[in-house]
């Protein structure tokens, strides 16, 4: 029998909670508590996605899709709206760890670039306004997601592999030694 048809949703959480990936409410608070006595394939048909799944679920998992950005070309008014608001489900993701303010949008002719202040401290990405803008916001936004890191904590933005086939990108915030553990324990490889 695999430990995906085994563990328990409420045992996967207390090995998450006991390597210090989430506080010891977040499982609570997220999750019904009717989920708890399900398996972890209530999650998923393997452990590779079963367990990044329930890691969404406790908020510390950042997942791109190819939808994502779609319709942002048509959105002229609300293109900024619409890169801060991925800005700020990345920060989410870090449980404070990270912030993200002063998103700008700026354009001119020689340059387009997504300004903002991580954790005080300037930083852009690129922007390539055009009928491929939402394809290539995915790419930068996949890309430079693992930029983002604190100065004073050890987590870190690691990767999933084999990668979740329903994303275009996905990763995931905590002390990648942890996660190494936790991912040792379900059969679940995560890089830095």
């Amino acid at each position: 029998m695999s430990l995906l048809s085994t563990a328990t949703i409420r045992e996967a959480t207390a090995v998450i909670v006991e390597l210090g990936l989430v506080d010891p409410e977040t499982p609570a608070r997220n999750l019904p508590p009717e989920w708890f006595d399900e398996t972890l394939d209530y999650f998923g048909d393997s452990t590779e996605t079963a367990l990044p799944s329930l890691l969404d679920e406790l908020g510390i998992r950042y997942t791109l899709d190819y939808k994502t950005f779609r319709g942002i070309n048509e959105a002229e008014e609300g293109r900024e709206g619409w890169y801060r608001e991925e800005l700020e489900r990345i920060a989410a993701c870090t449980r404070g760890l990270i912030t993200i303010t002063q998103v700008k949008l700026v354009e001119d002719e020689e340059d387009s670039k997504l300004t903002f202040l991580c954790n005080g401290r300037p930083d852009h990405w690129p922007v390539d306004p055009g009928e491929d803008e939402a394809f290539e916001a995915s790419l930068t936004f996949a890309s430079y997601i693992s930029d983002l890191t604190p100065d004073d904590s050890p987590e870190r933005w690691c990767s999933i592999d084999p990668p979740d086939p329903d994303y275009s990108a996905e990763a995931v915030f905590a002390d990648p030694q942890a996660l190494r553990q936790l991912g040792e324990r379900f059969g679940v490889t995560f890089t830095e």
